[in-house]
């Protein structure tokens, strides 16, 4: 496969060292700072920098499972939905009928 959209492919951040999930968390390193030279890339790390407190609750643990670990007020077991419980026995979502029926 041949990407050729250099646009999406600069926004996406396809040259970077690290993931999205690592410069909107930990705010990367100094020699990482090419992140925030894109400017939507830029405003998006602004914002949620933010937001991040007010969604801190709702972000799913999988993002970051060390952190989710170490603050066990925040991290509810019994709250945390499973892929198990969203999935059907094929691998597919289930309906949202099905997910109501359930208590999801």
């Amino acid at each position: 496969i041949t990407l050729r959209n250099n646009r999406l492919l600069t926004l996406e951040g396809h040259d970077l060292l690290l993931g999205w999930h690592a410069f909107l968390w930990y705010g990367g390193t100094k020699a990482q700072g090419y992140f925030r030279r894109h400017f939507i890339r830029d405003a998006l790390f602004v914002n949620w920098q933010k937001i991040k407190k007010q969604c801190y609750v709702k972000i799913p643990t999988w993002v970051s499972t060390a952190e989710a670990f170490s603050y066990a007020l925040i991290y509810k077991r019994e709250q945390t939905v499973r892929y198990s419980e969203i999935l059907n026995d094929k691998g597919e979502l289930k309906t949202m009928q099905a997910m109501t029926e359930q208590g999801i």
